[in-house]
C-alpha cells in the first residue's frame, strides 16, 4: 500500500527518534535560556560586589597611591607621606623642575633622580646663608604642569597642615598653549589628582572630549572601574 510523502516523512521521523531515543517533538530552547540566566546572574552578581566594595571599602589603598609609577606618582606620593609642611613650594612645568634639580645636582656635584628628589638644597642653603633663616623646600613642579594641574594642586594638596607659607610658581608661554592634548583632564598630574577629591565641579571645563566624559561617568557610577 503507497504511503503519501507527508506520511512517509512522518514514519521516517519516527524511525529516526526511535534510533536515537528520542522524540520528534521540539526542544525548548534550554541553551538560549540557560545562557540569559547566567548573563542576568553575572550582572546581577557584578552589582552586588560593586555594592559590597563600596559600603566596606575593598581594596583599602590610600587615595594618593596610583597603578602606574609616573612622575607625578612619586612626586604626589612624596608630599603626601612627608611628616613636615615645607615653607617653600615650587610649582611649574619643566621649566622649574630642570633648573631647580639641575642646579642641586651641579650645587652637590652627584648625580640625582629627579622623579624622587623633591627639595632645593641650593636655594635653601642659599635662603638661610642671605638671611640667616632655615627654610624647607619641597619641589611640586611637574613634567608637562599646565595652569589647571596647578590649580589642582593648591586646591586639594595645599591646605590644612600642609600649606606652606610661600609658593613660588614659574609660568610660560607654553604653559597656557600647549595643543598637544585634547583637553586639560588628558594630563599626567590631572589622573593623579582627580583621585585625591571630587572634580565633579571641574569636569565641565576640564573634560572635553566625549571617551575623556564617558570614562568619568563610568568611574563615577561603577565603583570597581573608578
Amino acid at each position: 500500500m503507497a504511503l503519501s510523502a507527508p506520511v512517509q516523512m512522518q514514519a521516517c521521523l519516527a524511525v529516526q527518534a526511535d534510533r536515537h531515543g528520542g522524540s520528534t517533538q521540539a526542544r525548548p530552547p534550554q541553551v538560549k535560556v540557560w545562557t540569559k540566566c547566567r548573563f542576568m546572574s553575572a550582572v546581577f552578581l557584578f552589582l552586588a560586589i560593586n555594592v559590597a566594595a563600596y559600603c566596606l571599602r575593598f581594596s583599602e589603598t590610600q587615595m594618593h597611591e596610583y597603578p602606574e609609577k609616573t612622575w607625578s606618582y612619586w612626586t604626589i606620593k612624596g608630599f603626601v607621606e612627608s611628616h613636615s609642611c615645607p615653607d617653600v613650594v615650587f610649582l611649574g612645568s619643566s621649566l622649574v623642575l630642570v633648573p631647580v634639580a639641575g642646579a642641586d645636582a651641579d650645587y652637590l656635584n652627584k648625580r640625582l633622580d629627579g622623579s624622587k628628589h623633591h627639595r632645593s638644597i641650593y636655594f635653601e642653603s642659599t635662603f638661610r646663608q642671605d638671611t640667616g633663616h632655615a627654610v624647607k623646600t619641597f619641589n611640586l613642579a611637574l613634567p608637562g604642569e599646565m595652569p589647571s594641574d596647578a590649580y589642582l594642586i593648591t586646591d586639594f594638596l595645599l591646605k590644612g597642615t600642609k600649606r606652606p607659607r610661600m609658593i613660588i610658581y614659574g609660568v610660560g608661554p607654553r604653559d597656557f598653549m600647549d595643543n598637544l592634548l585634547p583637553s586639560p583632564s588628558a594630563t599626567d598630574p590631572y589622573r593623579s589628582l582627580s583621585r585625591l577629591a571630587d572634580v565633579r565641579a571641574l569636569t565641565k571645563r576640564v573634560v572635553r572630549d566625549a571617551f575623556d566624559w564617558m570614562n568619568f561617568e563610568l568611574g563615577q557610577l561603577v565603583y570597581l572601574y573608578g
